[in-house]
């Protein structure tokens, strides 16, 4: 079965686009034009006390109102903008920086009213060219915002504030190259601007360049030290960059920072989980679900969580993710895991076959579908489903193991041969796959490369238990039977089911003895073992030793009370004794367990018969 494993973070969305689809351009827009959401603010430093106001003074309203949104009490400022409006109708700077507030307020009907209104007051004022270009961004409506923009940079081309507010309308509709321009420009008129280094670093990151995104992420934190979305983008940089110490550094600052910060914390989550670190990714993602309940693929990475943790609420949040997200390839994959794992098969087969149905070329999933049917006994279309892995995934070893293990089942010896040693040359310390090719050589009578490709599987794993009775078997065939037993002793110590061929082999060749040596061996090992007692008590039954054999026997039965095979062979023992009565009970349960068994009732009609006349 193969492992599905975490989803893969923001910085190899190129490679793997987004297995979370939060919308990265929406989100960095969100978070970091806050600090644009209308015109340049106030230091903090220099805002000291709230200019005060004379009544009838519009510009010290208007003055108080540019103070409070400074300090982000927007509603405030929005009384304060009013009333300089009040007194002022023509005030068009008022009306644009009212439209600014407004839309912090996301407010955007009246916003776009203000805006409108300052641009007919005062059509060369950039400034309000520039708030209604805003709204029009606000309002998806990327064209009018373009349109107000460049006619503000057309009246103040120096204005580093429209240079940056045109990167954010063209970024999230795709012209990635005319935002990196303009941020560039921006920068270039005013290089503290931490806000646009960051942006930059966001397109530069889509463009592929992580080398350069990471230089803007760090130039924003130097400018701004608790910027919390620049160390956020900066942590998945390096992942991208296959650092993930320091990602997980950036992300846990992003998040001391800000502890709302739901995608940190489920990158977070996503990055610890597949590193085993489970139990830290379970909180973390359980805080991003906190934060954001309705976050599908936090659901998944907290199921992926909990199910290497072998905790069945992983099946109950893959649920949750499918319920919110129902064409989640992913997340019907990993409940197919769960599920198969908890020897839900056909559930398993039905979500698989959902996954690969949403998602055509996932290559694990039909590789882990194959699997599950084979289970089943199908070997077609696991065939096919190891092949259609392969042909997406042409070095998945595990695929090539698998088919060729289904091949050599179907009799294509040839075939299962050839992937075999396709997985070897892949992974050359793969051992299944030399063990496979081993019993494949050894069906071809082909025994001395069999002992060396199974010799080879237990240098690469020496407790292969199935590696050491295969190899016990080509060793016999070649009449090395001093080194085939040693071999079979071998698999019985690491696997004691394995006892029950060799007690089966030595009653064959009549060594009754040695067969019940056996036995006794598996049962040292494994002493509620019901096949064991059972065999023991027939072999015990041929040495003539019917007490021993009866006590055998009704102590299989004691462990699995509905072994029909163990109590015929005890009513065997019971009527050789002369216990004729408790025989025919015992023949009656033996049929009544199997009615199929035509030799179970021959047994059972013959005693009745007899115990009639």
């Amino acid at each position: 079965m193969s492992v599905i494993m975490f989803p893969i973070p923001l910085a190899q969305r190129r490679e793997r686009r987004l297995t979370m689809k939060l919308g990265v351009a929406g989100l960095a827009l969100l978070l970091f034009t806050a600090a644009w959401a209308g015109p340049p603010r106030i230091p903090e430093s220099a805002l000291g006390g709230t200019p005060q106001v004379k009544a009838d003074d519009a510009k010290a309203h208007f003055d108080r109102g540019e103070a409070l949104y400074g300090k982000g009490d927007l509603d405030g400022a929005i009384a304060e903008y009013r009333e300089a409006i009040r007194l002022k109708p023509d005030y068009a700077d008022a009306h644009s920086n009212l439209a600014d507030t407004l839309r912090g307020k996301r407010d955007l009907d009246a916003a776009l009213a203000e805006a409108r209104e300052g641009v007919r007051l005062e059509p060369e004022n950039p400034n309000s060219h520039r708030a209604l270009g805003s709204v029009f961004r606000d309002k998806g409506d990327v064209d009018g915002a373009r349109s107000e923009y460049q006619k503000a940079l057309r009246i103040k081309p120096d204005s580093a504030e429209t240079h940056a507010a045109l990167g954010y309308a063209l970024y999230p509709k795709g012209d990635v190259d005319g935002a990196i321009a303009e941020w560039r420009e921006a920068i270039r008129l005013k290089p503290d601007d931490a806000v646009a280094h960051g942006m930059l670093g966001l397109a530069l990151d889509d463009k592929g360049d992580h080398d350069g995104a990471m230089a803007e992420y760090r130039e924003a934190i130097r400018l701004k030290r608790d910027d919390a979305l620049a160390h956020y983008h900066l942590g998945s940089a390096l992942y991208g960059k296959r650092d993930p110490d320091g990602a997980i550094t950036e992300w846990r600052e992003a998040i001391r920072l800000n502890p709302d910060l739901t995608e940190a914390h489920y990158y977070l989550g996503v990055v610890l989980g597949g590193r085993g670190d489970l139990d830290s990714a379970i909180a973390e993602s359980r805080q991003a679900i906190r934060l954001k309940p309705d976050l599908a693929e936090a659901h998944a990475t907290l199921g992926l969580a909990l199910s290497e943790k072998g905790d069945e609420g992983a099946i109950t949040e893959f649920r949750q993710a499918i319920r919110l997200k129902p064409d989640y390839a992913e997340a019907h994959g990993s409940l197919g895991l769960a599920l198969s794992r908890k020897g839900d098969h056909d559930g398993a087969i039905a979500e698989w076959r959902e996954a690969v149905r949403l998602k055509p070329d996932y290559a694990e999933v039909h590789h882990d579908l194959g699997v599950a049917l084979a289970r089943k006994g199908d070997l077609d279309r696991p065939i096919a489903e190891y092949r259609e892995a392969i042909r997406l995934k042409p070095n998945d070893v595990a695929a090539h193991n698998n088919l060729s293990e289904a091949l050599r089942l179907k009799g294509d010896l040839d075939g299962a041969i050839a992937e075999s040693r396709q997985a070897i040359r892949l992974k050359p310390d793969y051992d299944t796959a030399h063990y496979n090719l081993g019993v494949a050589l050894a069906h071809k009578g082909d025994l001395d490369r069999a002992i060396a490709e199974h010799r080879e599987a237990i240098r690469l794993k020496p407790d292969y238990a199935e590696a050491h009775d295969y190899l016990g078997n080509a060793l016999e065939d070649k009449g090395d039977l001093d080194g085939a037993i040693g071999e079979h002793r071998t698999a019985v110590r690491l696997k004691p089911d394995y006892a029950w061929q060799l007690g089966q082999r030595a009653s064959k060749q009549g060594d009754l003895d040695g067969a019940v040596t056996e036995f006794r061996e598996m049962l040292r090992l494994k002493r509620d073992d019901a096949l064991a007692h059972n065999n023991l008590g027939k072999a015990l039954y041929n040495k003539g030793d019917h007490d021993g054999a009866i006590a055998e026997l009704r102590e299989a039965i004691r462990l699995k009370p509905d072994y029909a095979g163990a109590h015929y062979n005890l009513g065997i023992g019971l009527e050789v004794k002369g216990e004729k009565q408790a025989a025919l009970a015992e023949y009656c349960k033996a049929s009544e367990l199997d009615p199929g068994n035509k030799q179970f009732r021959a047994f059972y009609e013959r005693l009745s018969k007899e115990l009639r006349k």
